[in-house]
């Protein structure tokens, strides 16, 4: 668990003592890009977030990136099907949307301009969704005598394609207040890793503090397992129920097994490194470099096809 990391570095002895001297900058001041997310998934309205990026020797805290008079033209399968509309923003971000229907397996392309950036372009695929045979979850203890949940997904890989998946959880819990009737839906996303074959060790043991690598969203490709009936083991250690169920409503277990684009495993992938990095996990490790699929600029755009079973807990 995270929370020991404390504890191990403790126990090492680990001293950093510093001291700073002002280096005045002598490079090149990079120029703003275009910043352009969207994650898209069919029979969805397309949605893209569009900022601009800040050098780092600026002070960006107080800073307005939102851009909100871009061009954004969607190619589906080769053909243009329109250009997104600006619809809101707040500080960091402007909001675009383009109301049309996109199909598993579309191709799409992303083309965005503006007078005062370079132009930037990315390409994406809607993948099919998976194909859930069964849901399993049961409650045990871990070695230090916590209560952990282990979720078991039982799925059949197409062969016929390359495959990229995410598996997510959340805990819906129902409470009423002791005061008034009001009863009010929780949605807490446990923190999830695994051992499991399919993951390479990017979910599972620290090798150095020995400490379970965990994240709200695990990725995994079916090198491994192509074309077979397959079933992946992951554990939760936070999906902990502080109330009872409230009259009429029920507790439950959304678990997610979602078939994601190339582009989307490759930035999760490379995100959980970097966050693993910077929570002293890897403090001997080498920058992790966050994948990028924004030509001419930065950014992600990427395809989703979710796919959630709903376990009822009693």
């Amino acid at each position: 668990m995270k929370k020991h990391i404390v504890f191990v570095l403790t126990a090492i002895g680990i001293v950093v003592v510093s001291c700073t001297k002002e280096i005045k900058f002598k490079g090149d001041y990079a120029k703003d890009k275009l910043v352009v997310n969207s994650l898209l998934a069919a029979d969805s309205t397309l949605i893209a977030n569009v900022s601009h990026s800040v050098f780092f020797m600026h002070d960006y805290r107080y800073k307005e990136t939102y851009v909100n008079d871009a061009y954004l033209e969607i190619f589906v399968n080769g053909n243009s099907i329109g250009t997104m509309t600006y619809q809101s923003h707040n500080a960091s971000n402007a909001i675009y949307t383009l109301p049309y229907r996109l199909k598993h397996g579309d191709k799409l392309e992303l083309k965005a301009h503006h007078k005062n950036y370079d132009n930037v372009s990315a390409i994406t695929e809607i993948p099919y969704s998976s194909n859930i045979i069964s849901v399993d979850t049961a409650y045990t203890s871990n070695k230090y005598n916590r209560k952990t949940l282990n979720i078991s997904i039982k799925f059949q890989d197409d062969p016929n394609i390359s495959n990229y998946y995410e598996i997510k959880a959340n805990l819906i819990s129902w409470t009423k207040s002791n005061n008034k009737n009001e009863i009010s839906r929780q949605v807490i996303p446990l923190w999830l890793y695994s051992k499991d074959i399919v993951f390479n060790n990017n979910s599972g043991t620290d090798p150095i503090f020995e400490i379970d690598l965990e994240s709200q969203s695990l990725v995994f490709e079916d090198y491994i397992i192509n074309g077979k009936e397959y079933t992946i083991k992951v554990i939760s250690e936070n999906a902990y129920r502080y109330n009872r169920n409230v009259d009429g409503y029920k507790d439950t277990l959304d678990i997610y097994l979602n078939s994601v684009s190339k582009d989307y495993y490759l930035f999760q992938k490379t995100y959980m490194a970097h966050t693993n990095n910077i929570d002293f996990i890897g403090i001997f490790n080498e920058p992790v470099q966050i994948y990028n699929n924004v030509v001419g600029g930065i950014g992600v755009v990427a395809g989703i096809a979710i796919n959630k079973k709903v376990i009822p807990l009693n």
